[in-house]
């Protein structure tokens, strides 16, 4: 075997083959029908988002006009924040030389007769694959920008990625290199960084908090009435043009992304390339060892891979650690409850309590802020606020334990061991639901107390200062923080909510008990276009049945919420809530039972997919 002649000969024979390897595996796993099934699914999602019109006549729409000036500040603005994360890596980033490299390609590459710089410029070329990946799933989230094609947005956002980890390398070999000098010449060196840096972010905070405050007392009041104004003031602060000149590499790599149209991309790109030649012959030419840092890093990556293909995602607790338990498990007691203890230690090692605390500290400070702020749209935010907050809990709660798989989805893995514990199936199924149901519970009714704290301070300011803080007459979010209203929607989103939870979760353990074969068990989320597919059908599967089981519930809210909301209002909700859960909690209790059958038939030797 002969060496490379080039970096880049070696870089494209290891892309390609590791694509055509990769490809083979994917094509092979194709004749499965979960798996061909699951990748149509991914697929037809993905052609969704390609191929979704911009407007009849197949043109993009247009772009909103934007106010005069608004480019430039966004510039500025996002080049300060740029220029504020690198100053602060600098300041308490440490230097860790290591290098993206497998195990594999260790053990290949640094035996081999290839020179050090040959395999950093691999390592540099590598690392091309996944930042290209990256910026082509975010051009395709984000859609088009403004009159510029997807083609030019996706290229400045592979731009921006490539000088990030360019500059994020070039950091931590410079870093590598400071603690190889003696030790005088390494705290000169280190101090002298460290005031640059400081007086560096020191200098950009004290000129944007001067240049909003002289655009905050200029004339007009609409909300771009003093943008040209915060420019100059930005441009020309108490430490003149220093700070603007600072920020010029940062305005370098964000105006391509920028660029209103294609002709001001490419008059953008000639100095965003000159930077990034720069970043890449500074990793270049900063001589520094990266073999041992490198190794470490790949020897971790393959134990936290190893971790995460036997369910466990952490490495064992430190001694400190290990005394943060959910809540405190007595000696004796039943065994239901050390299995939920069980699998909210999977879930975080954390004290309920303490996260109870947290969201009780939050509310209070929330309601403090709302009850003492004095401005004029203090109402209406508050009001905007509090319904969001409720909403967003609502669909946490409900979404977000369906994704943690502590429950019989993770533990199906050990099902042998399951089948010897003494404990009866339906006691076990019902235990094994209790983990993902106290998590439902905490984003729950913490994220309603919230809710209640934004909106109750203003309540309470109105009362304390015997005014109303809207005419009972008022519509819109205003209405949103009267007493009358608030309680009500808060009430019924907290009585009705366990109730979903519930029956989401028998759904979803249903699904993995019923077709193990599609919806293999077990804590990994395995990835891949054919995996999305089938957690689509997945989600889709769940949605239909959840819809179909709350029509009893429908049937025998409506018809109290049809009677008694002309005399008791909004008030009718909470009681017709709690009416529509007890046949939902019936249903849930039945597919309790049904998931103890199932687990009684399960068969470890046969369903758990190794």
């Amino acid at each position: 075997m002969t060496a490379p002649s080039s970096p880049l000969s070696l870089a494209l024979f290891a892309a390609s083959r590791m694509l055509r390897n990769a490809s083979r595996r994917k094509v092979g796993r194709l004749r499965e029908p979960r798996y061909m099934i699951g990748f149509l699914l991914g697929a037809a999602y993905f052609a969704m988002i390609f191929m979704r019109p911009g407007s009849r006549g197949g043109r993009p729409p247009a772009p909103p006009s934007l106010p005069a000036h608004a480019g430039d500040l966004l510039l500025l603005a996002g080049a300060a924040a740029l220029a504020v994360v690198a100053l602060l890596t600098w300041l308490f980033r440490k230097g860790q030389p290591s290098l993206g490299l497998s195990e594999a390609e260790i053990q290949f590459l640094f035996p081999a007769p290839v020179s050090r710089r040959a395999i950093l410029h691999y390592a540099l070329l590598k690392a091309q694959l996944p930042v290209l990946f990256s910026a082509f799933i975010l051009t395709v989230v984000t859609g088009r920008r403004g009159s510029g094609s997807s083609l030019l947005a996706g290229a400045g956002l592979w731009l921006l990625l490539t000088a990030v980890h360019f500059h994020n390398l070039a950091l931590a070999f410079t870093k590598a290199r400071w603690n190889e000098l003696p030790p005088a010449s390494r705290w000169a060196t280190k101090i002298a960084a460290f005031a640059v840096a400081g007086s560096a972010l020191g200098m950009l905070v004290v000129t944007f908090g001067a240049g909003v405050l002289a655009a905050a007392s200029g004339p007009g009041r609409e909300p771009f009435a003093s943008l040209g104004g915060l420019v100059a003031a930005l441009r020309t602060g108490p430490f003149g043009t220093v700070p603007f000149t600072l920020l010029t590499p940062f305005r370098w790599i964000l105006a391509p992304i920028l660029a209103a149209n294609a002709p001001a991309f490419w008059l953008a790109l000639p100095p965003a390339l000159v930077l990034i030649a720069v970043l890449y012959a500074w990793v270049a030419r900063t001589a520094v060892r990266f073999e041992e840092a490198t190794l470490a890093t790949a020897s971790r990556r393959a134990a936290l891979r190893a971790r995460r293909e036997t369910g466990r995602l952490e490495a064992l607790p430190s001694e400190k650690r290990r005394a943060a338990v959910p809540f405190a498990l007595p000696a004796r007691g039943r065994p239901e409850v050390a299995i939920v203890w069980k699998n909210l230690l999977a879930w975080k090692r954390t004290s309920l309590a303490r996260q109870a605390a947290i969201v009780g500290s939050l509310a209070a400070v929330l309601f403090a802020a709302s009850a003492l702020v004095t401005t004029p749209r203090a109402d209406t935010a508050a009001a905007t606020g509090s319904a969001t907050c409720l909403a967003t809990t609502a669909i946490l709660a409900l979404v977000t334990p369906l994704g943690f798989r502590i429950d019989l989805r993770g533990d199906l893995e050990y099902a042998t061991l399951l089948k010897t514990w003494p404990l009866p199936a339906e006691r076990l199924v019902l235990a094994e639901l209790g983990a993902p149901a106290v998590v439902a519970a905490l984003y729950g009714w913490g994220g309603i107390a919230i809710a209640l704290a934004i909106a109750g301070g203003r309540i309470a300011r109105s009362a304390c200062l015997g005014a109303a803080v809207v005419s009972p007459s008022a519509s819109g979010s205003f209405s949103f923080l009267r007493f009358d209203v608030l309680v009500p929607v808060a009430l019924t989103a907290a009585v009705f909510l366990p109730a979903l939870v519930a029956l989401a979760l028998v759904v979803q353990n249903a699904t993995v008990l019923a077709f193990p074969a599609w919806f293999p068990a077990g804590r990994r989320r395995a990835v891949g276009l054919e995996q999305t597919g089938l957690r689509m059908l997945s989600f889709l599967g769940t949605s239909l049945v959840l819809a179909l089981a709350l029509i009893p519930g429908a049937l025998l809210a409506g018809p109290l919420i049809f009677f008694a909301f002309k005399p008791l209002g909004l008030w009718s909700l909470p009681i017709a809530a709690a009416l529509a859960a007890l046949p939902v909690l019936a249903e849930a209790a039945g597919g309790v039972f049904l998931l103890a059958r199932l687990f009684e038939r399960f068969d470890p030797a046969r369903d758990v997919d190794t």
